[in-house]
């Protein structure tokens, strides 16, 4: 695997495989690295923020009209 993520209380935290080690992707709560080497289009920021949401339903729901707007 070359990248590893772990969401722990409100963190989301990625580390990427760099040699024979993981590093940690993550700079404080914005990532110094925001896009995923294995998931390219995806934004680890906005997602981060996603889930925070309250319930599931209600982050679904504000992603979908992100891809809308």
């Amino acid at each position: 695997m070359r990248e590893v993520w772990f969401w722990r209380g409100d963190r989301l935290s990625v580390f990427r495989l760099q040699g024979d080690r993981y590093q940690a992707i993550l700079l404080g709560r914005r990532f110094a690295i925001a896009r995923s080497e294995l998931l390219a289009n995806l934004d680890l920021n906005a997602l981060a923020e996603y889930v925070r949401y309250p319930s599931q339903l209600e982050a679904v729901k504000a992603f979908r009209r992100s891809l809308n707007s």
